[in-house]
């Protein structure tokens, strides 16, 4: 009986090992001062590309984002990301 005692903790432990990294490999909701949980920071495409091979960058306070090895690029206005600009 013992050996099956030691099989139902040692289950209990994976379970409770899996839950407890599971509850902390995912992102904490970030709380705002006004006690909202909404995302801090939003992007917002703009109607303009980017290639800055050929010096064409995104007017305004739009950021050109590239997604995989593209030449060109798409232009987003992100708020809440000052310190990348």
């Amino acid at each position: 009986m013992s050996s099956l005692g030691a099989v139902r903790f040692a289950i209990f432990a994976i379970v409770a090992l899996h839950s407890v990294f599971d509850c902390l490999s995912k992102p904490q909701i970030l709380q705002r001062s006004n006690g909202t949980t909404e995302s801090p920071w939003s992007a917002e495409e703009c109607p303009e590309t980017c290639i800055p091979s050929k010096n064409i960058t995104c007017s305004g306070d739009c950021l050109c984002v590239f997604l995989g090895d593209s030449e060109e690029g798409t232009c987003f206005n992100m708020t809440g990301v000052e310190e990348l600009r």
